[in-house]
């Protein structure tokens, strides 16, 4: 264990907090170092995995970047802040301005284990333009991502933010999300999904941005949309 302290007012022992890290900060890590500074650039974005332990819930995640202006790939294991769902902290770094936003996703949406909120340039080029991305123009982006959530600009750290989010989630459905002015959040039970899910919005963000550049992108026609999907559910079942 690094030199942090365990917060007195926590019912936690040595042993809990070093079973903790030793057990569930690797989730953590393995999304930095797959998604790299493309995604968290300047130290920005923030990763969380929701633990259960002895009947109590718990969150890990990056510390605070305006407090350690710690590069996210240069961080150890116990530096990441583990915090009580009353964003109490109990052990690490100070916990990250936009806590809040991850709370609230754990709070009030089932099957969530994981939240990933990041950075990336196309994906951010079009949340400062206010436009939305089209993923029906690859067959692959739209069978990855058939829909992507867009919310207003709000505050970034602000439990406004946070509820915004919510309301959207809860009308829409399980859905990545793009804040505008912002950045990119996903959230699911499947890391490895997720991380793919973030890499496959930013790249198609990519390809559009630079078709709508050259010319303007023809989309997947509707039938043949529904010609894919069935392919698709198809595969699933067989396999």
């Amino acid at each position: 264990m690094s030199n942090n302290i365990l917060n007195k007012n926590s019912i936690l022992n040595k042993e809990d907090i070093e079973f903790i890290y030793n057990n569930y900060s690797e989730y953590v890590l393995k999304v930095i170092r797959e998604l790299g500074d493309n995604y968290f650039p300047n130290t920005s974005g923030n990763v969380s995995t929701l633990i259960e332990y002895k009947g109590n819930k718990y969150i890990l995640s990056t510390p605070s970047s305006i407090n350690s202006l710690k590069p996210k790939d240069k961080l150890k294991p116990f530096e990441l802040s583990l915090i009580d769902l009353n964003n109490n902290l109990i052990y690490g770094l100070k916990q990250t301005s936009e806590i809040n936003l991850h709370l609230e996703i754990y709070k009030n949406l089932d099957n969530v284990n994981y939240v990933i909120h990041t950075h990336p340039f196309y994906c951010t080029v079009f949340a400062v333009l206010n436009k939305k991305i089209e993923t029906k123009i690859m067959a692959e982006s739209y069978l990855k991502v058939p829909k992507i959530l867009y919310v207003p600009y709000e505050t970034p750290s602000t439990l406004n933010l946070a509820t915004k989010v919510i309301q959207k989630i809860k009308k829409e459905g399980y859905f990545p999300v793009i804040l505008f002015n912002h950045g990119l959040v996903v959230f699911g039970n499947d890391l490895d999904k997720l991380i793919d899910i973030t890499k496959t919005i930013e790249h198609t963000a990519k390809t559009y941005f630079y078709s709508l550049i050259i010319s303007i992108p023809k989309k997947i026609k509707y039938h043949k949309i529904k010609e894919l999907e069935k392919l698709f559910f198809n595969y699933d079942e067989r396999n």
